[in-house]
């Protein structure tokens, strides 16, 4: 294989792990070019030094939203980098509304503006933002989850949440 040839996996499930199994087992690949990408318990299937993550820095994300009275959306998001890192979290949060089918951004959260979305020197963030909606109006979220290190080397890749509808 050429010298930047990278081999990905969504998900790790039986057949991924038997694939990655054949290309170590015949010396087709090295462990380091595989890569396996982070889904629900990912962590659960390791296989002859693969180790399942989103990124080279970036090893688990989720996003949600959840609602209180008032119209309020709690924007969560858990960033797990794989190693400690100079700066995990969350690097932009785009708030979304539905209106006539479409979804329109409403709100954009930097963490460059907003703080506690990128904690220091750790390998792990749990964070939210609060944004006060319109209640009855259906919201989602665009959370760019962000890991870097002191080198200025850093990877981020967008989670989603699902809808949400603002209560009383």
């Amino acid at each position: 294989m050429s010298d930047n040839t990278k081999i990905g996996f969504i998900g790790f499930g039986n057949m991924a792990q038997a694939i990655a199994d054949g290309l170590l087992s015949k010396n087709a690949a090295a462990a380091e070019i595989v890569t396996a990408h982070a889904i629900e318990d990912c962590n659960n299937y390791i296989s002859d030094g693969i180790v399942p993550y989103a990124s080279l820095y970036l090893k688990a994300q989720k996003a949600w939203c959840s609602t209180s009275s008032g119209g309020k959306i709690e924007i969560h998001f858990q960033v797990t980098a794989k190693s400690r890192m100079s700066s995990v979290g969350a690097k932009d949060i785009y708030v979304y509304e539905k209106r006539n089918g479409a979804w329109v951004e409403v709100k954009h959260y930097s963490s460059s503006s907003t703080t506690g979305m990128l904690k220091s020197n750790t390998s792990f963030c749990d964070s939210s933002v609060t944004f006060t909606g319109t209640i009855g109006k259906e919201y989602k979220a665009i959370v760019t989850a962000y890991a870097g290190n002191s080198s200025s080397e850093s990877d981020s890749i967008d989670v989603e949440t699902s809808a949400v509808t603002a209560k009383r």
